[in-house]
């Protein structure tokens, strides 16, 4: 009965899916879109992995205790979720207006002529205020790059090069100015994603060098400059088969890199010098990293539904009440949360997850969760097309974007609690910028 019923989900999920894509136009700041595929993606990576793949990582050993009934059981609960999002996202188009309707099948840069394009590139204004951009935005770059560095060598000294310990003892002079240093990178990286524009081959370059320098902290915040260097460049492209090979090496590398900077910490020496030693033995055993992580972002999480899932049905910690404190936006001191976290855990270092969380109090409860969180991303959808599209206030979209794929990742496998706040963050952002910084 149980098989029947999830080819009758899947079968559903399909042609809902088919109706959706005709009426939402795929858009690569999407939250919706971003969700769905992770989704996707992850459901069925996750199917192969539990019948095909005999050697397991078995994290915490919750491969070995999801049974192949509570395996299906938790399948069951994805598809229906599934569902009912796409339900709704194709619900909420059908209310919209005509305006939000145009805005979510056609894109507004889809209506663009190519003459008005033509006439904008031989305005000669125009081509004098790009070339002012261009050596304004490397004025900068270059400025900006020799304070970073000049940064990073007050703040380490010799242990640029060399040292013993990840994190040395730092005087709180050396504290403040490693905080300005991060703060100053940021907006270094950002800047280089808008000289990209202008001038690809200066960009790239001092993006490698500015790399290069900061690899010496071992930091993980080199992986969000991978992020964020890419956005201001997504958001002024214009998409042919040059530029998606390019994002597509550009994505690769940063798969490989985000894995060499996370075992960084590790080492036993620290700084330039042993970081770049590290790549040849860094290079012989990524592929069983990278299979680890791969697991880790997009298997563990299923299991780690599965496995809230068993402990509730034994234990029975969650409720109504702890549901609710969790939904709650007011901060964790104020509404309990701290009382009740510790028993929200399946070991010490493994919370429940949002969707065992919601799975487990039940299907009507389900339905009623996930046709308010599509509700919200519609809104977040909406709003971030309107930015990114008829604003033109591309950052405000992208910021909207973040706050979104944040609560599709930790919504895999943390809290319901620490998910649901990026979805309020962004709620709230929105509302905010529209009332009083707009």
């Amino acid at each position: 009965m149980q098989e029947e019923f999830l080819i009758g989900l899947t079968i559903c999920f399909v042609c809902q899916f088919i109706y959706f894509k005709t009426k939402y136009k795929f858009f690569i700041f999407s939250p919706i879109y971003v969700f769905l595929f992770f989704l996707i993606f992850s459901l069925i990576t996750t199917c192969g992995y539990y019948f095909f793949v005999k050697n397991k990582i078995n994290l915490y050993g919750f491969d070995e205790s999801t049974d192949i009934e509570l395996f299906l059981i938790t399948l069951t609960f994805f598809l229906f979720a599934l569902n009912i999002v796409l339900f709704n996202f194709n619900l909420y188009y059908i209310l919209s207006n005509k305006k939000n309707k145009l805005l979510l099948k056609k894109l507004p840069f889809v209506n663009y002529k190519y003459t008005n394009i033509k006439k904008k590139y031989t305005n000669v204004k125009k081509k004098y205020k790009n070339i002012k951009k261009k050596y304004i935005y490397f004025l900068g770059a270059v400025l900006l790059l020799f304070f970073c560095f000049f940064l990073i060598l007050v703040v380490y000294g010799k242990g640029f090069l060399y040292r013993d310990e990840y994190l040395p003892l730092f005087t709180v002079f050396q504290k403040n100015l490693r905080i300005a240093l991060f703060l100053f990178s940021f907006v270094y990286v950002l800047l280089l994603g808008e000289l990209f524009k202008y001038a690809k081959k200066i960009s790239i370059f001092l993006f490698c060098i500015f790399m290069l320098c900061f690899i010496s902290t071992g930091s993980r915040r080199l992986i969000l400059f991978l992020i964020l260097y890419i956005l201001p460049i997504i958001s002024n492209i214009r998409w042919n088969i040059r530029q998606i090979f390019f994002l597509g090496i550009y994505f690769l590398f940063s798969i490989i890199f985000s894995v060499y900077a996370m075992q960084l910490r590790k080492l036993e020496f620290h700084g330039l010098i042993p970081y770049l030693f590290f790549v040849k033995e860094f290079m012989r055993n990524f592929l069983e990293v990278f299979y680890f992580l791969f697991y880790y972002i997009f298997i563990f999480g299923f299991f780690v539904t599965a496995q809230t899932l068993k402990f509730n049905f034994i234990y029975n910690v969650v409720n109504l009440k702890t549901t609710l404190i969790e939904l709650n936006p007011l901060p964790g001191v104020l509404v309990g949360w701290y009382k009740i976290v510790d028993n929200m855990m399946l070991n010490f270092f493994c919370p429940f997850s949002l969707y065992g969380e919601v799975f487990y109090m039940g299907w009507f409860f389900t339905t009623f969760f996930f046709s308010i969180l599509a509700f919200l991303l519609f809104i977040l959808e909406k709003k971030i097309r309107y930015y990114f599209y008829i604003k033109k206030q591309k950052y405000i979209a992208i910021m909207l974007f973040i706050l979104s794929l944040l609560f599709v990742i930790f919504s895999w496998e943390y809290h319901m609690r620490s998910a649901m706040r990026y979805i309020y963050y962004a709620i709230f952002f929105s509302w905010f910028y529209k009332f009083f910084l707009k």
